[in-house]
């Protein structure tokens, strides 16, 4: 029996591949797409999703518990080991983001109807220092954006949505991740606006009105969009699809 966490080929996916038409960029079509897709790969939408989620909570609750510990007892908290926990968590936090990466390619082999498997959650090794930077770059264009003004800082943030999966996907640097992204939402940073404001409205009334489980349900398609709408603007941007869209 193979192992499930042995890690993948670690190469770019690439847009011209893939079993999986493009779907249209509306709100149905895209939603319809990422429920299709977890109900046929339920375990490993779930087990992508989960793994990140439970190594963050496992690296978090010491420094958590350190707190409650010395709030309870009304003591002065001990410097080194306050140090201590805030250093294990930041490690966790790293584990936690090399752990995502490997969730994007999941969710992006998904999108495009390739295989994938759970250990494609430990194949981004080469692509963890390069998505740092990234990361660190759209945070700190992001940050000077909201300084200036709220609208600016939407824009941004709006247009590098997909660096990550640009990285990833096409084995790009930082920078050029950060142009690809922008350049795949020219057009569409209106649409991707509504669509997040109304996915998350829709989220808040379901958790709402189902006491919260219906969140659960909402977790998986809400981490597959992304994915989904990756995949049609790399068709719609690239003009490189010649068929109709599913």
């Amino acid at each position: 029996m193979s192992n499930p966490f042995e890690p993948g080929i670690d190469s770019p996916v690439g847009h011209d591949s893939g079993s999986r038409d493009p779907v249209p960029m509306e709100i149905g079509a895209i939603v319809g797409r990422a429920w299709e897709i977890f109900t046929d790969n339920v375990g490993l939408v779930l087990g992508a999703i989960l793994i990140p989620v439970a190594v963050s909570i496992a690296f978090s609750a010491p420094s958590s518990g350190v707190d409650v510990y010395y709030e309870m007892n009304h003591m002065e908290p001990d410097f080194g080991l306050s140090l201590g926990t805030q250093v294990f968590s930041l490690f966790g936090a790293l584990i936690n983001f090399f752990l995502t990466l490997g969730m994007i390619r999941i969710f992006t082999n998904l999108a495009y109807g390739l295989p994938a498997e759970l250990g494609m959650l430990l194949d981004q090794g080469s692509r963890f220092l390069p998505a740092l930077g990234a990361a660190i770059l759209m945070g700190l264009a992001t940050f000077f954006g909201f300084i200036l003004l709220i609208v600016p800082g939407i824009i941004i943030s709006l247009g590098l949505y997909f660096t990550l999966y640009s990285l990833l996907d096409r084995d790009l640097g930082p920078i050029q991740a950060m142009e690809e992204s922008w350049r795949l939402t020219y057009g569409f940073k209106g649409f991707l606006f509504v669509f997040n404001l109304v996915l998350g409205f829709a989220a808040v009334i379901l958790m709402v009105v189902t006491c919260g489980f219906g969140y659960l349900l909402a977790l998986p398609v809400l981490s597959l969009v992304q994915g989904v709408m990756y995949h049609s603007l790399m068709h719609i941007q690239n003009d490189s699809y010649d068929g109709d869209y599913a």
